[in-house]
């Protein structure tokens, strides 16, 4: 049970590449339940890992599906979303706060800024068909898998969302600059952060 669908990178890759050759908003939404006996109730680690993957690969706009808890309806069956169906809260309300909480704090900044692809460390995600080989003054990155979004600020290089690619395992990555000392970061499962470049007003 503990999967996910094997298109999952493949799906994020492809609307992220279309909606920057369009000059669109890419907006998303998380799952939160399960449903059709099929999909799995994320807990707090996956949900994390859906944010923040998202973030990575440029999104600028999270929605939930579900917030209430929806009525089963002809052959589709639900469980229970943040909110149950008699208007109390689950266990999901808490986790998604603490993790609307760092979406508070990082999604201003990265809203502010132009996703411009991915570094990857480890093996590239299956459907993914182009990832950076540098990026501004980070040349490499390396270590357990995690993703790096690159964003630029007025056309420069400006900061990168490492994101564990694991909603399982820790991971520690290092990134590699070209006239600076190299940063190792450590991840929790499915967490991410935000790291401005050398030589940029944030760093």
């Amino acid at each position: 049970m503990n999967k996910n669908k094997p298109d999952y990178f493949a799906n994020l890759w492809q609307i992220s590449e279309a909606c920057r050759r369009h000059g669109v908003s890419f907006w998303l939404f998380i799952q939160t339940l399960s449903f059709n006996g099929k999909y799995r109730e994320p807990n707090e680690a996956e949900l994390r890992w859906q944010v923040n993957l998202s973030l990575a690969f440029g999104a600028v706009g999270i929605q939930y599906f579900t917030y209430w808890s929806p009525e089963d309806w002809n052959n589709e069956t639900f469980g229970e979303a943040l909110i149950r169906k008699d208007g109390s809260r689950t266990e999901q309300y808490d986790r998604v706060k603490r993790i609307n909480g760092e979406l508070a704090v990082v999604g201003p900044v990265l809203q502010s800024l132009q996703p411009e692809g991915i570094l990857v460390s480890g093996d590239i995600p299956e459907g993914v068909e182009r990832v950076l080989p540098s990026y501004g003054p980070a040349t490499a990155l390396h270590g357990d898998p995690v993703v790096a979004g690159c964003f630029s600020a007025d056309g420069a290089p400006d900061a990168l969302f490492v994101v564990n690619r694991s909603h399982d395992e820790p991971a520690e990555a290092v990134i590699v600059y070209e006239r600076a000392p190299a940063l190792t970061i450590r991840l929790e499962p499915g967490a991410g952060k935000l790291v401005r470049l050398p030589g940029t007003d944030g760093d």
